[in-house]
């Protein structure tokens, strides 16, 4: 297990991705980070991988950890959107589009 990571993270911060999360210990992600800032990452792309992944719901299972994910995922997003200008859709612009 996290054979990739590295190169997983990588190519995600090169593209610009929204979100960025491991999934590790923080000693697995120590280790990560390590080998991206040898490549030549700078600090704040790897500041923006999120370690430990998800909101802290204090998951157990894989599921709870995929929805915690999720959430944060949500959050990331929605505050994003409220910086961003312009207008937002709403329940109602969305359902009256359907």
């Amino acid at each position: 297990m996290g054979e990739y990571d590295d190169v997983a993270l990588e190519a995600l911060l090169r593209a610009g991705a929204k979100y960025v999360a491991l999934v590790a210990s923080s000693e697995r992600c120590a280790a990560v980070l390590a080998t991206l800032r040898a490549r030549g990452l700078g600090e704040p792309a790897l500041s923006s991988i999120r370690n430990p992944a998800g909101l802290n719901i204090n998951a157990k299972t894989p599921a709870e950890v995929a929805v915690s994910i999720i959430a944060d995922i949500i959050h990331v997003m929605g505050e994003m959107s409220a910086r961003e200008p312009g207008p937002r859709a709403t329940s109602q612009s969305i359902q009256s589009a359907a």
